[in-house]
Order: C-alpha cells, then sequence, then structure tokens
C-alpha cells in the first residue's frame, strides 16, 4: 500500500465509480490517505470526525443505496471487500464503514417495504451515516407510548460511532415486552455521549456509552411496526449473520495490512546479519527471511 498523503479534489470525488472495479479502486485510494497517519491518529484518540467526512464525500457510504437515488447499486460482496481494504489501512474507520453498511440495510432486515424505500433514499441522498448502539448485554431501552410518539429512557455501554453520524439505530423495549428498533437523529435532545471510550485497539470507533433521557421519536421511527402493530420480520434473522461477516472482513483487512506492512519493512528497512557465515548483502537474500 503506497503512503500518499494527496487527498483527491472535490472534483475527482464528485461522480459515484460506475462499476464494481471502480468502486474497489475507490476503496483502496481512500485507505492510501487513511494509511499515512492511521497510527498517529490511533494514539491521539480523537474522534474521526474527518474520517467519516471522507467516507462520505468519496462516496463509499452509498456504495449499496439505490442508483435511482445516487447510490452504487452494489451488492454486500461489494461493500464486504472495500470494507476488508480500508480496514488494511484503518481499522476504527474500518469497522465504523462495516456497521455503517449494517444499519443502513437495517431497514430490509426488519422494517416494511415503504419504510425500506423512504429510509434507502433519505440515506442515500444526503449521504447520511449510519451507526448502532444495540449491544444485546445490556437491559433495552425502556419505550412509553405516548400516542403518536414513542418515548425512549435507558442507556447503552456500546454505541459504535454515534458520536460521528448521522444515525443511530437504538433497539428498545414497550411495556409490554413487544421489542422496538428505532433509527434516530443522532443529534436528537436527549440522546448524550458520555465521551468514555478509553480502549486498547479500536480507539476511533468511538464506541463508549450512551445515555437516552426522554428521547422523543414518531411512531414511524420502529422500524417494522404498522399501526403500532409488528409486521412479520422475515429476514430478520439474517441481521447477526451480516454483523459476524462485517466483523470477519474487518479482521481479514487488519491481518492483510499488518502482513503487508511487515513485508515492505523487511524489504526496504532490515538490515542483513553479519555474524552468520553466509553472509548476505541485502537482508532479502537471507534463507530464513525467503523461507518465511
Amino acid at each position: 500500500m503506497t503512503t500518499t498523503t494527496d487527498r483527491p479534489t472535490a472534483e475527482e470525488l464528485a461522480d459515484n465509480p460506475s462499476t464494481t472495479g471502480e468502486w474497489f479502486d475507490r476503496g483502496r485510494q481512500i485507505a492510501e490517505i487513511l494509511v499515512v497517519d492511521a497510527a498517529q491518529r490511533d494514539m491521539e484518540g480523537k474522534p474521526p470526525h474527518r474520517e467519516v467526512q471522507l467516507l462520505k464525500d468519496s462516496g463509499l457510504v452509498t456504495l449499496m443505496g439505490p442508483e435511482a437515488h445516487g447510490g452504487g447499486g452494489e451488492t454486500w460482496s461489494t461493500a464486504l471487500r472495500v470494507c476488508r481494504e480500508i480496514s488494511k489501512a484503518d481499522a476504527s474507520v474500518g469497522q465504523l464503514l462495516g456497521y455503517h453498511y449494517l444499519w443502513a440495510w437495517a431497514t430490509r432486515f426488519f422494517g416494511t417495504e415503504e419504510q425500506i424505500a423512504q429510509e434507502e433514499e433519505r440515506y442515500t441522498r444526503n449521504r447520511y451515516f449510519y451507526s448502532g448502539a444495540i449491544n444485546p448485554r445490556d437491559k433495552d431501552i425502556t419505550a412509553t407510548d405516548d400516542g403518536a410518539d414513542l418515548r425512549l429512557n435507558g442507556g447503552k455501554s456500546f454505541a459504535s460511532g454515534s458520536l460521528v453520524s448521522d444515525l443511530t439505530c437504538l433497539t428498545g423495549a414497550l411495556e409490554d415486552g413487544k421489542r422496538l428498533f428505532v433509527i434516530v437523529d443522532a443529534k436528537s435532545p436527549g440522546l448524550v455521549y458520555n465521551n468514555d471510550w478509553d480502549n486498547m485497539g479500536q480507539r476511533l470507533t468511538e464506541s463508549g456509552s450512551i445515555t437516552v433521557t426522554d428521547l422523543i421519536v414518531p411512531w414511524s421511527a420502529a422500524i417494522g411496526y404498522v399501526d403500532k402493530k409488528i409486521t412479520p420480520m422475515v429476514y430478520s434473522s439474517l441481521s447477526l449473520l451480516t454483523l459476524q461477516l462485517v466483523m470477519t472482513n474487518m479482521y481479514l483487512g487488519i491481518a492483510e495490512g499488518a502482513m503487508e506492512s511487515a513485508a515492505a519493512y523487511t524489504r526496504t528497512k532490515t538490515r542483513p546479519w553479519p555474524y552468520g557465515g553466509d553472509d548476505k548483502e541485502a537482508a532479502t537474500d537471507e534463507w530464513y527471511i525467503l523461507e518465511t
């Protein structure tokens, strides 16, 4: 992977790629920008606002969005390969992008045809970035029926990307125990980010906790509900499997990036061992390096 610091111009990013191969190229182009200072940014631990904006400007956030609304209309296969490419350069940003793809697909897992059409048009046209606070280890957020609206209260110990997102997915439960999946504006009043993500690894995913206090959302934000009644979720069981695919490709990207970096270091900086009796001019000519 090269280490250019040149950022694409607005003109270069104005149009989405038109073929699958061009989407891969776009992913590699953005990865080459991220890899330059990824380690430094990880040490600084600053929220990746600039990096998320780069994902938006590049069109990567709309890779699977409908072409009719300006998206790429691509498949999960393409999205996962792009996620892997970004993870090679910056694992935190790769995870955030993979989660974005997952939650952008949430209405297809849980929603009605009308909700799918509305949500995909909204996020694609605006290049919105998704996040999610769905950790099943925590209690569900409490949802109270306030007539035309829902009132949410509670919290989640993990809210990966919510601080730098436009839309956040939350899970909740009504008093009768019925589960809710809602998509809310990440800047909603009543949604507080506690800025307590202090982690070793994946530091820039901003996966700290959130507190939800009297957050008001319309019933229409409850995915899969019509007239306050849940509709069958035919594909809901695929959401967890898709999450695991996202994580697998992120891990693969991390491993591939580490291998590429180690190989580049060996080829350019490793010195030959001068005391072996079979001295070489270059470390890359030594038998144990060649064997590895």
